[in-house]
């Protein structure tokens, strides 16, 4: 079984408070996958934290590097 992390847990992990991804949800906006365990209880796999995290990585540009078309 994969580890479920609360809003909380999630939300450190990411480095941002609990009510950012309350907002993101209620928003519908782009953010980690959630779980909606019954009526009020949100999780987040800590797999998908991972690949959120991964999916944002920005890699600079060599400046030496040749610009093409």
């Amino acid at each position: 079984m994969q580890a479920l992390l609360s809003s909380k847990e999630a939300a450190a992990a990411l480095g941002l408070r609990s009510q950012t991804l309350v907002a993101w949800r209620s928003q519908r906006r782009a953010g980690p996958p959630y779980l909606r365990v019954g009526n009020r209880s949100i999780r987040y796999r800590l797999e998908d934290i991972q690949m959120y995290l991964e999916g944002r990585i920005v890699r600079p540009v060599d400046p030496g590097a040749e610009v093409t078309a």
